[in-house]
């Protein structure tokens, strides 16, 4: 509520499940003057970050789900980490971060 009250730019969130989103969907919703407003306008992204390589979670399903019904941009932001989620190479990381 506060980054949608006090501002009249776009912002970003983190992921936080199904439920979450839907209430940042309605009351991004109220702000902009309606679901329709919001789709032609949309006045907040929700950004997850997926393990590495392409593994989406519970939680991150759920945002993207979401979002897509509304219409509300939504941004995945690998996690590769070289030698852990993705090969120690540098190029084997790129690879599997983009």
């Amino acid at each position: 509520e506060v980054l949608l009250a006090n501002t009249t730019k776009h912002v970003a969130s983190g992921d936080g499940g199904e439920e979450l989103t839907r209430v940042r969907i309605e009351m991004a919703a109220a702000v902009a003057g309606g679901k329709e407003k919001l789709r032609e306008h949309p006045l907040w992204t929700t950004v997850s970050c997926p393990a590495s390589p392409l593994t989406l979670g519970k939680v991150q399903c759920g945002d993207v789900i979401e979002c897509a019904m509304a219409g509300v941009p939504h941004i995945a932001l690998s996690m590769a980490m070289a030698g852990g989620t993705s090969p120690v190479t540098l190029a084997g990381a790129l690879v599997t971060h983009n």
